[in-house]
């Protein structure tokens, strides 16, 4: 399973581009993701556009997933389309920030689509959960 997950991870890095969130400079956990989310030349962007996260932290506990947009007044939504991603009662939107703990009652990895709503328009990009 985590080869073909990683197979997939490969093809749409190649197709679209993307890079692991790794250490950013907001957390001191590596297995945080932070998605930067923007609009250029009229479309709306998220920086990365396939994220890779850890499902667990550290301490074996559920990752926060953050989602921000760009500016104060903008107003955002992230809804998932697939289950075994996040768990979605923890979802917290307010202005232009948002975020989800991932869903710890799923096993093995897992590509989830999801939708970025910023000001009334969508986008459509990947978010990897990684079971480790």
């Amino acid at each position: 399973m985590r080869v073909r997950v990683l197979i997939v991870l490969l093809v749409l890095c190649a197709m679209v581009g993307c890079r692991s969130t790794g250490m950013h400079p907001m957390t001191n956990d590596p297995k945080a993701p932070k998605i930067k989310v923007f609009k250029k030349y009229g479309k709306i962007k998220a920086d990365p556009h396939v994220t890779l996260g850890n499902r667990r932290d550290s301490s074996n506990n559920a990752v926060k997933i953050e989602w921000s947009a760009k500016y104060s007044t903008d107003e955002l939504d992230i809804t998932f389309r697939d289950s075994g991603c996040v768990n979605k009662t923890t979802k917290s939107c307010s202005g232009n920030k948002c975020s989800y703990l991932t869903d710890l009652t799923y096993q093995g990895d897992k590509v989830c689509k999801y939708n970025i709503i910023l000001n009334r328009e969508e986008e459509d990009p990947i978010l990897v959960i990684d079971d480790n």
